[in-house]
């Protein structure tokens, strides 16, 4: 196996230049500006916007730009098993997210290579109709993240990252064991994407979701949630960075008993 190859949208720095891994709690904190109140305007910075036409930029910079500024992104390690040969393959997608939760359904994004080609994942997930979305968290983040280099088709990613897997439950696929929440899902609509040439450069899969796997050590079975001081989910970045969750904050949700909007308020 080659080595590591520097990504073009990477400030990376020396490994030993940085500090180490802090496994600190996440703390609760106040908000940015727990004085706020309603009407009260937060000034935007100053200085000048820069706009750009979408249609101006090279595909590469939108890229960088997206990947960038929609920060931070949850990563979906997706697990599917080939249909002839069964294969495993697994491999992280930060294009991803929820999209409804009755009926639970959540979208991938699988973006092709420079040559057209779809990825094992897109391929495997419309053949077999199936596949698993297992989230990462930062105990397995390393050999999660090797799943992402760019094997051959067909070749069991999880044999050189070190991650072992079980037989999932509802579908014809596999579940990280690594993975303190993990979702078993059935294709239900795939969503192909062109761009201004006509060429077929993205396409999402959406899939409902059918079955839960949840860690009992993350598990409230009170609240029947998921406790994130312990799940300790990883986010995606610009470039090959990461992030974790250390501080969070509540901000409480407007309700209008009524349904009506109260008087503006006088600032």
């Amino acid at each position: 196996m080659s080595g590591q190859r520097p990504y073009p949208y990477s400030t990376t720095v020396p490994t030993e230049s940085l500090s180490p891994f802090s496994e600190e709690g996440i703390k609760l904190v106040n908000s940015p500006n727990p004085e706020w109140q309603p009407g009260q305007t937060q000034n935007p910075p100053e200085g000048k916007v820069l706009s750009f036409d979408a249609a101006s930029l090279e595909a590469r910079e939108r890229y960088g730009l997206m990947i960038s500024g929609i920060v931070p992104r949850p990563i979906a390690l997706v697990t599917t098993v080939s249909k002839e040969r069964k294969i495993v393959n697994m491999a992280p997608y930060s294009f991803f997210n929820a999209l409804s939760s009755d009926p639970p359904t959540l979208i991938v994004s699988t973006i092709h290579n420079r040559h057209g080609a779809h990825k094992d994942t897109l391929v495997n997930a419309r053949e077999t109709g199936h596949f698993v979305v297992n989230i990462m968290s930062e105990h397995f983040i390393e050999s999660a993240n090797h799943t992402c280099g760019n094997f051959p088709f067909e070749v069991d990613e999880t044999e050189y990252a070190g991650i072992k897997v079980t037989p999932a439950k509802s579908i014809d696929g596999v579940v990280c064991a690594h993975s303190l929440f993990a979702m078993e899902c059935k294709t239900i609509q795939l969503l192909p994407l062109f761009n201004d040439a006509g060429q077929e450069t993205t396409c999402a899969i959406i899939g409902r979701v059918v079955r839960f796997h949840i860690h009992e050590s993350v598990y409230d079975a009170k609240s029947k949630t998921i406790i994130l001081e312990k799940y300790r989910p990883v986010a995606r970045l610009g470039g090959v960075r990461y992030a974790t969750v250390n501080q969070v904050f509540e901000l409480q949700r407007p309700f209008f008993a009524d349904g009506k909007a109260p008087p503006k308020p006088k600032i």
